[in-house]
C-alpha cells in the first residue's frame, strides 16, 4: 500500500513538473485545444516558440509517459512478488488511478 502511494505521488509530480515546463515550450495549437473558445480565439495570433523548445516539450512528454509505464511494471512487478492474484494487482492498479485522480483533484480545487 505504501508502494503504491510512493509511486503515485511520484508520478503526479512529474506530471505537474512536465505540465508547467512543457506548456510554455508547446505549440499554441497543441495547449490551446483543451481550452474554452475565448481563450483559445484572444490566443490564435500567438507566436510559435522556437523549434529546438518545441522539440524539448516532446522530450519531455516522453519522459513522463515512460515514467508512468516505468510506475505501472514497478508495480506490477512488485505485486507479483508479495504473491498477489489477478484481481489484487487489478485492484491495486485501480487504486492507484483513483489516487492520482484525487490528487489532480485536490490541485486543481487549490489553483482556484
Amino acid at each position: 500500500m505504501i508502494k503504491t502511494v510512493i509511486v503515485v505521488l511520484v508520478i503526479c509530480m512529474i506530471e505537474f513538473i512536465v505540465i508547467v515546463l512543457a506548456s510554455p515550450m508547446a505549440k499554441p495549437s497543441l495547449v490551446l485545444r483543451f481550452l474554452p473558445e475565448d481563450v483559445r480565439v484572444a490566443g490564435k495570433n500567438h507566436p510559435e516558440p522556437p523549434k529546438p523548445k518545441q522539440i524539448i516539450a516532446h522530450i519531455l512528454l516522453g519522459v513522463f509517459l515512460l515514467s508512468m509505464l516505468a510506475g505501472i511494471i514497478y508495480l506490477g512487478v512488485d505485486g507479483i512478488r508479495s504473491g498477489y492474484g489477478f484481481w489484487k494487482l487489478t485492484l491495486r492498479f485501480c487504486d492507484s488511478f483513483v489516487k492520482m485522480l484525487i490528487v489532480k483533484i485536490q490541485f486543481q480545487k487549490g489553483k482556484r
